[in-house]
């Protein structure tokens, strides 16, 4: 027996999160119920363009579907105002968009720098922290 996947356990999730039947997912993507059971139970996994019908029909990225990232597009829609920045973002010009992808990947990129250079205790709390909540410099 094969063992489950990354992608089998997030597809029976994701699935059973919309409600949907395997019989459904696989008439939405124009697959048998046998085949989405294989999927699911990690005995077969799906090419390309099924790949990308799957995550379309599921409103998940193909990322997550993989494993390649922890959040799905679900997830992110879920917080209303992620929901309200995306839809705001869809009304702006081309331009506008790119220079405010432009702003978040220097963001990310001062985040990551900034916790490089904290400095960690040995619990992996950072030092700074770890003496504003305890007064004296011990862990809680």
């Amino acid at each position: 027996m094969k063992t489950a996947t990354i992608f089998s356990i997030r597809l029976k999730k994701r699935r059973r999160e919309l409600n949907l039947t395997m019989t459904e997912l696989g008439n939405a993507c124009g697959l048998t119920h046998g085949c989405i059971s294989q999927y699911e139970s990690g005995f077969r996994e799906p090419g390309y363009d099924t790949l990308l019908k799957l995550s379309s029909i599921l409103r998940v990225t193909v990322d997550y579907l993989l494993g390649r990232s922890e959040y799905s597009m679900n997830d992110l829609l879920a917080d209303d105002r992620m929901f309200e920045l995306l839809g705001g973002m869809m009304h702006l010009s081309y331009d506008k968009r790119h220079m405010l992808l432009t702003f978040f990947e220097a963001l990310k990129v001062f985040e990551k720098e900034k916790r490089e250079k904290m400095k960690m205790t040995e619990h992996g709390i950072p030092e700074k922290i770890r003496y504003k909540i305890s007064g004296n410099g011990s862990l809680l």
